[in-house]
């Protein structure tokens, strides 16, 4: 009988010991920081010596190219405001002559959703090819992942 009730009680301090010691699986996997990054950005093999890739749509006379933002995170009640700029060091295109910006250099992620898109758009009157580097910027509350924050995207016509 001795023998019974000792090995219940190990029995018991074993389990509760065991079962203390569970993670909680939530919360390990929680983002909890914000940030934003280019889809092609993540999909796109590196040029050589570049920090960024060439994505395979083109810009031209007639085809425009929308670029996919994604948010990490918590998602906002309210819509989030973004820039990005041309890379002017590493692009050779020209804005009115190689591509348009209907939408400026701004684009949103609205509430309650984690994406955005960036809109890009030929000249119906371009001619050539040329290089068009993009980088996304975040805002005060929204960091930018920083290596999937640039891309290129060609201008041919």
């Amino acid at each position: 009988m001795p023998t019974s009730i000792i090995k219940l009680s190990i029995l018991l301090i074993s389990i509760f010991f065991i079962s203390s010691c569970q993670e909680d699986y939530n919360e390990r996997y929680l983002i909890k920081e914000n940030s934003i990054e280019l889809e092609d950005a993540i999909t796109t093999t590196l040029v050589p010596g570049k920090p960024y890739g060439i994505i395979k749509r083109k810009i031209g006379a007639t085809a425009s190219v929308t670029l996919q933002v994604n948010m990490f995170g918590v998602q906002h009640n309210q819509d989030q405001s973004f820039s990005f700029r041309v890379v002017e060091n590493e692009s050779t295109a020209i804005i009115g002559k190689d591509y348009l910006l209907p939408n400026g250099n701004t684009f949103i992620i609205p509430k309650n959703s984690n994406k955005g898109v960036i809109q890009i758009d030929g000249v119906p009157s371009g001619v050539g090819k040329s290089l068009l580097v993009l980088e996304i910027i975040g805002n005060e509350q929204i960091k930018v992942a920083q290596n999937y924050k640039l891309i290129a995207i060609e201008c041919q016509y």
